[in-house]
C-alpha cells in the first residue's frame, strides 16, 4: 500500500468515525395507516360466518378487543348482526343509502362488518392411548375479511383479510360444506385460531416502531421541544 492510498484511508476512516460521534440510533413511532380518532364512535357489526358455532361472536369479540388494545379510548358500538342492522333501516344490502340510514339511527361514523369462512382440509384421526380411543381433530382453512365503511358518504375507508390452515378440535362439516364447531369451551377450543387471523387484519390499527440513526443535534432539539 502506497503512502496515497493510506492516507487516504485514514481520512475515510476520520470523517465515518465523526459522522458516527454525531450520531444517534432512536426508536421512531410509525403512526397506524388507520386511526380511529378522526371518528366520534365506530359502529361493530357481529360477523358472518358459515361456521356454525359460536366462532361469528368469538371473532367479533376478538377483533373488537384487539383494536381497542392498538387505539384505548376507541368509542364502539355493537349494534348487533348484519340482518338486525339492515332491517333496522329497512335496507337488504350494504350500500350509501343503508349506510347514511345507520348513521342517523345509531349515531356511527364507521361501520365495522366482517366475514369468517372455514372450509374443511384433509383429516387427522389420531389415536388416543390414554382415552382408549379415537381423538378426531379437522384440518380447517379459515379466512377472515373485514371492512371499515364510512357512513355519511358510503366509502370504504379500509379493508383487509387473512386466511391460515390449522388444525381444532370438535369440527365437522356437512354435505354442504358448512362448519359444525361444537367445543364445550369454544373460547378456549378455538381461540389460538381467531387470535392469529385477528392479529393480521389489525395491524393497519397499531403503531410501529423502528430503529433510525438521526444527528445528536435532531434528539437534543426534539427533547427541548417536547
Amino acid at each position: 500500500m502506497n503512502a496515497r492510498v493510506l492516507v487516504g484511508s485514514l481520512i475515510g476512516l476520520f470523517l465515518v468515525a465523526g459522522c458516527a460521534s454525531n450520531t444517534r440510533r432512536v426508536r421512531v413511532a410509525i403512526p397506524p395507516r388507520v386511526d380511529l380518532a378522526g371518528y366520534q364512535t365506530v359502529g361493530l357489526v357481529t360477523f358472518t360466518s358459515n361456521a356454525k358455532g359460536e366462532l361469528d361472536r368469538l371473532a367479533t369479540q376478538r377483533f373488537m378487543q384487539a383494536v381497542q388494545d392498538a387505539q384505548p379510548g376507541t368509542r364502539v358500538v355493537e349494534l348487533g348482526s348484519e340482518q338486525q342492522v339492515l332491517a333496522s333501516v329497512n335496507a337488504s344490502a350494504w350500500n350509501p343509502a343503508a349506510l347514511r340510514a345507520v348513521k342517523l339511527a345509531h349515531g356511527v361514523d364507521v361501520v365495522v362488518t366482517g366475514r369468517l369462512d372455514v372450509a374443511k382440509a384433509k383429516p387427522d384421526f389420531r389415536v388416543s392411548t390414554m382415552m382408549k380411543g379415537f381423538s378426531v381433530r379437522q384440518d380447517v382453512n379459515a379466512a377472515l375479511n373485514t371492512k371499515l365503511l364510512e357512513t355519511g358518504s358510503g366509502a370504504t375507508m379500509w379493508s383487509d383479510g387473512s386466511e391460515l390452515t390449522t388444525n381444532v378440535a370438535h369440527a365437522s362439516f356437512n354435505a354442504r360444506g358448512e362448519g359444525l364447531f361444537g367445543a364445550s369451551d369454544a373460547d378456549e377450543a378455538y381461540g389460538e385460531m381467531l387470535d392469529a387471523l385477528v392479529c393480521n387484519v389489525t395491524d393497519a390499527f397499531r403503531t410501529h416502531y423502528v430503529t433510525r440513526r438521526v444527528r445528536k443535534a435532531d434528539v437534543a432539539v426534539a427533547s427541548v421541544n417536547d
